[in-house]
């Protein structure tokens, strides 16, 4: 057994006691930035989850959009064909029957 100096030995104790505060701030640190990561992860989950609904609805209006432009030009084509001449009565109550359908889809 090697015999040490007390102010060594108290030298010792103090060193112990300081790694040992710097090493439950280390700890404490680490547990912050833990608890950080795993709530930016339920956040970027969320967020992937948001942008997939947006995109879901996006496609849709995109979709609902085509059908409308589609069914514009068919009740067009219905009534070009049914006009005797342009410009006259036909034409005109064509234009209100579609600008009216258009205002109640949007």
């Amino acid at each position: 057994m090697v015999r040490v100096r007390k102010k060594h030995l108290s030298w010792l104790y103090q060193e112990k006691a300081r790694l040992e505060k710097i090493n439950n701030c280390l700890f404490e640190i680490n547990d912050y930035h833990t608890q950080r990561e795993a709530e930016l992860e339920e956040n970027f989950k969320k967020l992937m989850n948001y942008t997939n609904e947006i995109l879901a609805l996006h496609k849709k209006m995109i979709e609902d959009y085509e059908n409308m432009m589609e069914n514009h030009e068919n009740i067009m084509k219905d009534c070009e064909n049914m006009m005797p001449e342009k410009g006259r009565f036909w034409s005109s109550l064509c234009h209100l029957f579609v600008t009216k359908k258009n205002k109640a889809l949007i």
